[in-house]
């Protein structure tokens, strides 16, 4: 990949999506590193707890690097110090808000690794760690270069319109991953079905998404490119909410079709009730 006299920001974008530039693209780095190392499950939990807990402060250390993970991801890891020697070149407040997420979200790893994930709002904490604390990771960079003003958890776990700069900087780029782009046009959906004015165009996009991920193409390894980065619903998941979607409509047999096939008998009961 890339050589020790290779500039460390140079390095650091190497690794990271093309269709985000500069900062914005290198932020995906330090934020997807905890989610390495929570999925290799060839590294002992005695081992792979503390290096969690304490990652934040890894990212200080200009030697610092831990072998893991596959592929260009056991790169990153081999290299990790070309990561943090890029991030010591930044502003302060840069390198607090991503100390403050990183902190948040391998503590949010860790946590996972010895719990299960049981009851609904498991799954809620889980996709916090996972997906929520990426997009306030965003918007705190962006605040640090007074950009925007800084969102608020609830805005960053829900995605709601604030994310819709983002949505539309991601739609305009071809280059754009497939994983992105679908999980920019579900926030859309979700936010534009709350209102009658777009609820109709938020049922068409929703039944092209549907279609769209039920296909062969693009191929898996290109769907699932940076799957780790974005709380994507399974396809099940997926058609379930488009049923729903349909149900909120008025096309209740449509909906039905949908819930028969994924065999959600009680939500068949409520609708035939």
């Amino acid at each position: 990949m890339a050589s020790d006299d290779v500039a460390s920001m140079g390095t650091l974008q190497s690794f990271s999506p093309p269709s985000f530039g500069g900062l914005g693209s290198a932020f995906f780095t330090w934020f997807s590193v905890p989610l390495i190392l929570s999925d290799d499950t060839s590294i002992p939990t005695d081992i792979k707890l503390p290096i969690l807990y304490d990652f934040h402060n890894h990212i200080y250390d200009p030697h610092w690097h831990f072998s893991c993970g596959t592929k260009e991801y056991k790169v990153l890891m081999d290299q990790f110090h070309h990561v943090s020697t890029a991030f010591l070149e930044l502003d302060q407040s840069y390198q607090k808000a991503i100390e403050d997420i990183t902190m948040r979200m391998g503590g949010g790893m860790a946590k996972f690794i010895c719990k299960e994930v049981e009851t609904v709002d498991d799954y809620d904490e889980y996709c916090h760690y996972v997906a929520g604390l990426v997009g306030l990771g965003l918007s705190k960079l962006f605040h640090a270069a007074k950009l925007e003003d800084l969102a608020s958890d609830f805005f960053s776990n829900s995605m709601g319109w604030d994310m819709a700069p983002y949505i539309e900087a991601i739609d305009s780029q071809q280059s754009s991953y497939f994983i992105l782009r679908c999980f920019c046009d579900i926030l859309r959906v979700r936010w534009e079905k709350m209102c009658g004015r777009t609820k109709e165009r938020a049922l068409l996009k929703m039944e092209k998404l549907v279609e769209g991920v039920s296909k062969n193409s693009p191929p898996v390894a290109e769907m699932i490119r940076l799957c780790y980065v974005v709380n994507m619903p399974t396809i099940p998941a997926f058609r379930k909410e488009y049923g729903q979607l349909l149900a909120s409509c008025g096309l209740i047999g449509e909906a039905l079709t949908i819930f028969e096939s994924l065999e959600l008998w009680g939500i068949l009961i409520h609708c035939n009730w």
